[in-house]
């Protein structure tokens, strides 16, 4: 993921980072807020929130935080970005793999086979998230309750198949790269169209200038 980050910036694109869009709020569930690290390190009473690294990182496994023993082996600075969030006891989690509006597949990646997710939660979802990349991923759980929430999304790029056929696989990361590299491209388009245009018009500049030398001048 981060290497693919770093070659889009080379090309001078900025891709949003998704994990809690706002318009999905409602479906959460759940308290979720962004911080740093040392909110959770000095502060003892923030205690018992899930954690995991904010800006599109996997530098370190999300996690339940209930004492300094959990927080073993992060080894980053205390102002290091991260999403804090109240925790909820999913029994089973799906991975929805949306494009261009609407699932080609949800796929089960971890809990209880038993547990059944109420699809409508996952159009409603889809329905409020307005501006979302072409190709994502939509991962929901179901509470130990029975309430079906959105556990987070990912961008359509890092995902890998999770049993997905090949063919929509394809499909699927082949829109959202051409959606994330289009702006480059159309920038080389106009920049090679211009530099023709220049060329032609240097082409008749010196054209004109020889037939002027010929003619011994004006």
């Amino acid at each position: 993921i981060m290497e693919t980050r770093a070659l889009l910036k080379m090309m001078g694109l900025n891709v949003p980072v998704y994990d809690y869009p706002i318009e999905l709020k409602e479906f959460y569930g759940r308290k979720i807020y962004a911080g740093i690290l040392g909110e959770i390190v000095n502060i003892p009473d923030n205690w018992g929130k899930f954690i995991k690294p904010k800006a599109g990182s996997k530098v370190f496994t999300g996690r339940v935080v209930n004492g300094t023993h959990d927080l073993i082996g992060i080894g980053l600075p205390f102002d290091y970005p991260i999403w804090i969030s109240e925790v909820v006891e999913f029994i089973a989690e799906w991975r929805c793999f949306v494009l261009d509006g609407r699932v080609l597949d949800v796929r089960p990646y971890t809990g209880d086979y038993h547990a059944q997710f109420d699809a409508s939660v996952i159009d409603e979802a889809i329905s409020c998230w307005k501006d979302a990349p072409i190709a994502y991923g939509l991962d929901i759980g179901v509470t130990r309750d029975g309430r079906t929430l959105v556990v987070e999304v990912n961008d359509g790029y890092a995902l890998g198949n999770y049993g997905l056929s090949p063919l929509k696989s394809i499909n699927f990361h082949r829109a959202r790269w051409k959606e994330m590299v289009k702006p480059y491209f159309e920038k080389m388009k106009f920049l090679k169209s211009n530099r023709m245009l220049f060329s032609k018009i240097n082409m008749v500049d010196n054209q004109y200038k020889k037939h002027q030398n010929e003619q011994g001048g004006i």
